[in-house]
């Protein structure tokens, strides 16, 4: 018997496994390294269209009284806005876990819910600054649980959308100022 000859074949066959393991995880990394982001891409997608349907809707329910073909514009704009999150809320179904799609579909459900006034009867500026911080609060929710399902730390906390300083005030005062002139 060739102990040299067993050897040499034995360690040959454990080079060519950990060869094989070695490219399966290689592999393996890749696609998780594309999963993430992709995710990552799709979320920051699906974020900015919810940012823009909120913002749409606050436009028509809380800040002006806009005229018929700007509320026509608003409108048409909310919908595009609806379309871009529900192509995400289908990636993210490919590619997300269980709980950023049920969180991707809170926050649609509680987009509707602040979209609907803006095409019927408005509801009062006070249901419609309620709608408004439903829909901040899912969108918390759903950035948590991307944040958690992207294996990032600390994922409480870093979800509040709720701002003490107002930008939009600073825009509208630019506007009236441009308006006027």
């Amino acid at each position: 018997m060739n102990i040299i000859g067993s050897v040499t074949a034995a360690a040959a066959g454990l080079a060519a496994v950990l060869a094989g393991v070695n490219l399966y995880l290689s592999g393996r990394r890749e696609v998780d390294k594309w999963i993430r982001e992709t995710l990552m891409e799709i979320f920051v997608l699906f974020l900015d269209a919810s940012f823009k349907h909120a913002s749409l809707c606050r436009t028509v329910l809380v800040d002006v009284t806009p005229s018929q073909p700007e509320l026509n514009r608003l409108r048409s704009d909310i919908l595009e806005a609806h379309d871009v999150a529900t192509r995400g809320l289908t990636h993210l179904r490919l590619l997300a876990p269980p709980a950023v799609v049920e969180a991707a579909t809170e926050l649609l459900n509680a987009e509707y819910l602040l979209a609907k006034p803006c095409f019927s009867e408005p509801s009062s500026r006070e249901e419609a600054l309620e709608l408004i911080r439903t829909v901040r609060k899912r969108r918390a929710q759903m950035l948590e649980s991307t944040r958690s399902a992207l294996g990032l730390r600390e994922t409480k906390g870093t979800g509040d959308f709720e701002l003490n300083l107002s930008w939009r005030d600073l825009r509208k005062r630019l506007n009236d100022a441009t308006t006027e002139e």
